[in-house]
């Protein structure tokens, strides 16, 4: 007595292969999602400019240092941040991919590649209020220093 097979190959295929699809499509939807702001947490840096009365600006930093200070420059922007006198400032790491946030009480830094953030706040009562407020928006916060001032210089080329 021979038995036949029910069910042939071509029946069990294409039911499979529409759950492979299915999984891939769910699987890169979901890296999709994270991977559109790399690193950055659940912080909204639109909300974070609006809040410290600021820009956005997003694009590779380079910074350079002397003993009154540092240069970032960032595109067609560039930042003069002033030390305090008697202090030094951090050094900052140079940023392929960095969201940057300038505003009259300082410069918010973020790699958006690595995720830290880092703080260049005027040193005044209330620049020192409005960084602390969205401070808890960004869960890698590698410093913070207090500066000067800052001098923003837009420039072509």
């Amino acid at each position: 007595m021979k038995l036949k097979n029910p069910i042939p190959g071509m029946q069990l295929l294409l039911p499979r292969t529409a759950m492979f699809i299915l999984v891939a499509l769910f699987l890169f939807a979901c890296n999709k999602n994270n991977d559109t702001d790399p690193g950055t947490g659940n912080e909204n840096l639109a909300a974070v400019a609006k809040a410290v009365t600021g820009n956005l600006t997003q694009g590779k930093v380079s910074t350079l240092s002397d003993p009154e200070g540092m240069l970032l420059l960032i595109g067609d922007l560039a930042i003069i941040a002033q030390q305090l006198p008697g202090k030094k400032l951090f050094e900052l790491p140079e940023m392929f991919s960095a969201a940057v946030i300038t505003s009259e009480h300082g410069v918010i830094l973020k790699d958006l590649t690595s995720g830290n953030a880092y703080f260049l706040v005027n040193n005044d009562e209330e620049s020192i209020r409005k960084f602390n407020s969205v401070a808890s928006l960004f869960p890698s916060i590698v410093n913070t220093n207090k500066i000067f001032g800052t001098t923003i210089v837009r420039f072509n080329g």
